[in-house]
């Protein structure tokens, strides 16, 4: 199929972070009308070579986001940029830990009100994950839990656990998923990014989860794929962010197709990698060799594989058989 058609494909995306959508001039806007130093190092903002640089960045970013109309602005800006690639639903996650100060009833709202502005102009949509900062420890992610399911907001439709994979193992995490589980809320957790697929194993085991977010690491486990395709686990992959993890080797997601996974297509953090959701399609769909048929397989799967309640579920799947 050619790039325009690959563009103008209606598109669902799993795993896209908030604080990671935020352009870097936006980013210094924020940080000078908030009173706070530009955020980033001497090698220069969005400028990194380690997981670890860029999670510097990313955690600086999160910091000048401290006002209700920051969150709105951000929200709205980065679902009108995925607009116009196509993007019809996101479920954009979000660390409410990162931002000290802020209260996530009202973050939460700010972002309802740049989500529904972005509907109204665009006719995108998008819902809330409340992402887990690993590093934060197993206390902090209970109470931001427990805090999630008392304020029981409808826009927010999961939890995800992100940040370093080498601090904080999922077993720590346990108790908190458990509580979100048990409240209906949807788990998706990181893992596997780092090529660790004992730890896919054990987000599986442990978390409840029913999507991982990267997961490339199951390519090294037979039993791990197995199992995976068994059970129908739903592998949220970002196209730049394998790439990056998988140096000359290429990128794991076609073979993750090849072999039959439930896989989605996402842009994980936009404008810190320097992409969008049109430019992972496009650099996947020329990878693997794309039909329209191949493409269109991509977002139903993210579709299916969304938190969306099943009535919400249902119009979002028939509104991408009726626009494609």
């Amino acid at each position: 199929m050619s790039p325009a058609e690959l563009l103008a494909l209606p598109k669902v995306e799993l795993h896209c972070h908030l604080e990671g959508s935020v352009p870097a001039s936006l980013a210094l806007e924020l940080a000078r009308r908030n009173g706070l130093p530009a955020p980033g190092t001497d090698r220069g903002l969005y400028e990194f070579e380690t997981l670890e640089e860029f999670l510097e960045d990313y955690v600086a970013v999160s910091g000048v986001l401290r006002t209700p109309d920051d969150f709105t602005e951000v929200a709205y800006a980065s679902l009108a940029a995925g607009a116009r690639d196509g993007l019809v639903y996101r479920e954009v996650a979000f660390n409410p830990t990162n931002h000290p100060g802020v209260d996530v009833a009202d973050a939460v709202e700010a972002i309802g009100e740049g989500i529904a502005s972005a509907r109204a102009e665009f006719g995108v949509d998008a819902r809330i994950l409340v992402a887990v900062n690993r590093e934060h420890g197993a206390d902090v992610a209970l109470g931001l839990v427990r805090r999630v399911v008392e304020l029981a907001d409808p826009l927010v439709v999961g939890i995800g656990l992100d940040h370093n994979e080498l601090v904080g193992p999922p077993e720590e995490f346990a108790e908190a998923f458990a509580l979100a589980g048990s409240a209906g809320l949807g788990r998706t957790a990181h893992a596997g990014e780092r090529g660790d697929a004992d730890e896919v194993r054990r987000t599986l085991d442990v978390l409840g989860v029913t999507r991982i977010d990267h997961g490339y690491a199951v390519l090294r486990d037979p039993g791990l794929l197995r199992r995976s395709l068994d059970e129908g686990v739903h592998y949220a992959t970002c196209w730049s962010t394998s790439q990056w993890h998988a140096g000359p080797a290429g990128s794991p997601i076609p073979p993750m197709l090849a072999a039959g996974l439930d896989v989605s297509v996402s842009s994980d953090d936009p404008p810190m990698l320097g992409t969008g959701i049109g430019a992972e399609f496009l650099a996947a769909g020329e990878a693997c060799g794309w039909t329209l048929a191949d493409a269109r397989a991509v977002v139903l799967a993210a579709a299916h594989a969304s938190f969306l309640p099943g009535t919400e579920k249902a119009a979002l799947l028939e509104r991408l058989t009726r626009e494609a």
